[in-house]
């Protein structure tokens, strides 16, 4: 059996736990757009500087 304590320690874990799992869903979005951004400067430096690259030409 449980105490009001236990439940409420629980929760709270519960509660942390949520919050990690956001931070790490927004980790991973940030990483997403640098590998983005990262990829249209490879692209941009692999067309030289008489480029004519339509963005998203890939």
């Amino acid at each position: 059996v449980n105490t009001e304590d236990e439940v409420a320690q629980i929760r709270q874990q519960r509660a942390e736990a949520a919050e990690t799992v956001e931070e790490m869903e927004q980790l991973t979005q940030g990483a997403e757009v640098a590998s983005t951004a990262a990829d249209a400067a490879a692209d941009r430096e692999a067309a030289g500087p008489d480029r004519d690259v339509e963005p998203g030409s890939r």
